[in-house]
């Protein structure tokens, strides 16, 4: 998220952890306008302490496309599924 970017305009669309690990990152995938346009970001989000007090989830490292380009990714999502279910 950008520093104008309002947190009310980000939609999250799904979240799910990365363990099951107490406190564990998870990732989110979310769609957020940016100068115009819908963005789809798909992005792991932490735990971090603010203020010495309790721990508050921050984002890290990720994607973001354009949103006309969300039928691409979910082709190459498809295809890493198709493909890792041969292999086991």
């Amino acid at each position: 998220m950008t520093r104008t970017q309002d947190a009310e305009d980000v939609q999250i669309v799904h979240e799910f952890p990365v363990s099951t690990k107490p406190g564990a990152d998870v990732v989110r995938a979310t769609l957020q306008p940016y100068r115009g346009e819908q963005w789809v970001h798909l992005r792991r989000w932490y735990y971090a302490e603010t203020d010495g007090t309790e721990d508050e989830l921050k984002p890290g490292k990720g994607l973001a496309l354009r949103l006309e380009l969300l039928p691409e990714l979910k082709i190459a999502v498809d295809a890493l599924v198709a493909v890792t279910k041969r292999a086991a």
